[in-house]
């Protein structure tokens, strides 16, 4: 049997040469997605109850508390890089109630709190969807308490406009990068009326500084 040496020798070094090229490092797009939550529950005594029916007193109630200190709630958030410094980003965040299991504070639907895709860069963040009104995000950020049931101002301004400034569909946001410690914020919801495209909308701008 006769043996072809150089052709052998070519074949194992394009073979080596393949294998090499094959464990090199390859730049993927960075990409994450984040479950987050909170379960928070209480057990509450009163000593007289309202029956709103009658307007009678129900006397002593022991009860089960969805909520303690905050709502419970779960949430998924992602971020997916697109290059040239643009990112794609989402949050989903639903409430529940967790005497029963099924929502609480969350505006009547499956992710009710949050429902949101956007984009972001150099140039800021737009985003698109269910979400909170900038005014709503700038006093949170001053509440000490963090919107603690207990204690917070916030809870009085949220029992105000639950219906109307808290969750807000069909809304743009635009919010801008930080500039020496200041930030801006405008939001316009849509309205959803048929026949009256002005009937539901709502607008709200923010400037921070920190």
């Amino acid at each position: 049997m006769t043996k072809n040496i150089p052709a052998f020798r070519a074949i194992r070094s394009a073979v080596v040469g393949a294998c090499a090229l094959a464990v090199v490092p390859v730049a993927a797009a960075q990409s994450s997605i984040t479950l987050y939550g909170i379960t928070d529950a209480q057990i509450l005594y009163t000593s007289g109850t309202l029956n709103l029916a009658t307007g009678a007193n129900e006397g002593h109630q022991f009860s089960l508390q969805t909520a303690g200190e905050s709502a419970t709630r779960f949430g998924l958030r992602g971020k997916e890089d697109l290059g040239g410094g643009l990112a794609a980003v989402f949050t989903l965040e639903s409430g529940i109630d967790l005497a029963n299991g099924g929502l609480g504070n969350s505006n009547g639907e499956f992710f009710g709190r949050q429902a949101w895709v956007g984009v972001t860069g150099g140039f800021g963040t737009i985003t698109a969807g269910l979400q909170y009104s900038p005014f709503l995000l700038s006093v949170f950020a001053t509440d000490p308490r963090d919107f603690k049931y207990f204690g917070s101002g916030l809870v009085t301004y949220v029992d105000n406009v639950i219906v109307t400034g808290l969750f807000n569909p069909n809304s743009v946001m635009y919010t801008s990068p930080e500039m020496a410690g200041v930030q801006g914020r405008a939001m316009y919801a849509f309205g959803g009326s048929a026949g009256d495209f002005r009937a539901g909308q709502q607008y709200s701008a923010a400037l921070t500084y920190h």
